[in-house]
C-alpha cells in the first residue's frame, strides 16, 4: 500500500513539475510578445501597387539579430524597407509588420548579410542603414535606396540606387567607381588599381569586387 501511494506521490510531483515547466515556457513566450521590440508603430503600407520590391532584397523577411535598446534579439523576422530606410520586424504569430524606432537600432542582420546605421555627417549616410561589405582597418559601405518611377504614365515601378563607400581612418568617403579607391592611397595607388583590375576578372559582380578591394588594401 505505502508503494502505491509513492508511485502516485512521484507521479503527482511529475506532473506538477512538467505543468510548471510548460508554465514557464508560455510566460517566456508572452514576454517575448510584450517586448519593447514588439511596440514600435505598425508599418504604413504604399498607397498605390507597384511592380518589384521595396524592401532590400525581396519581401521576404529573414531571420536575423538585432541589436535595439541595448539589447540583442536574436532570430527576430526582419526586413529593411529601402525606400522609407525602415528597418521592419514581422510578429511571428499575427504576421504583423512593425517599424523599429531607428533612434535605438544600432545594428542588425538580415540572414548572413551584416547592416550598421552610419553614424557620419554626410548627409545620405547619416543614421541611415548600410551594409557592411568588408571591416578590418578599413570599412566598405553599401547603401541602397529604392524609389518609384511611372511607366507609361500608369504603373509605379521600383528602381534601385546603389552608393557605396570607404572608411579610411574613421573618415567617410563616397567611392563612384573602383578608381577612387586608387586616388586615397597615392603611394599605393597603381599596386591597388591593379590589384583592383585583378580581382574585376574573377568577382561576381559590384559587392564582391568592393568587398575584395577592402581585404586586398588590409593586406598591402
Amino acid at each position: 500500500m505505502k508503494i502505491r501511494y509513492l508511485i502516485l506521490i512521484i507521479v503527482l510531483l511529475h506532473h506538477l513539475g512538467a505543468q510548471s515547466l510548460w508554465c514557464q515556457e508560455d510566460y517566456l513566450k508572452k514576454m517575448e510578445r510584450d517586448a519593447v521590440i514588439y511596440r514600435g508603430p505598425v508599418a504604413l503600407k504604399y498607397p498605390f501597387l507597384y511592380e518589384g520590391s521595396t524592401y532590400v532584397f525581396s519581401d521576404e523577411f529573414l531571420e536575423g539579430d538585432v541589436r535595439y535598446n541595448g539589447k540583442t534579439y536574436y532570430r527576430a523576422l526582419l526586413n529593411l524597407d529601402a525606400h522609407r530606410d525602415e528597418l521592419c520586424i514581422k510578429l511571428p504569430e499575427s504576421g504583423v509588420v512593425v517599424v523599429l524606432s531607428k533612434e535605438l537600432v544600432e545594428e542588425f542582420s538580415l540572414g548572413d548579410k551584416r547592416f550598421i546605421k552610419g553614424r557620419w555627417e554626410d548627409e545620405d549616410m547619416k543614421d541611415a542603414y548600410c551594409q557592411v561589405l568588408y571591416s578590418g582597418n578599413v570599412m566598405v559601405l553599401k547603401k541602397v535606396g529604392k524609389d518609384f518611377y511611372l511607366r507609361e504614365g500608369i504603373t509605379h515601378v521600383v528602381y534601385e540606387k546603389v552608393k557605396y563607400y570607404l572608411v579610411k581612418d574613421g573618415i567617410l568617403h563616397r567611392i563612384k567607381k573602383t578608381k577612387d579607391i586608387g586616388k586615397l592611397y597615392r603611394e599605393e595607388r597603381r599596386r591597388i588599381n591593379r590589384g583592383i583590375a585583378g580581382i574585376r576578372k574573377t568577382a561576381s559582380g559590384d559587392d564582391e569586387v568592393y568587398a575584395r578591394a577592402g581585404a586586398f588594401i588590409d593586406n598591402i
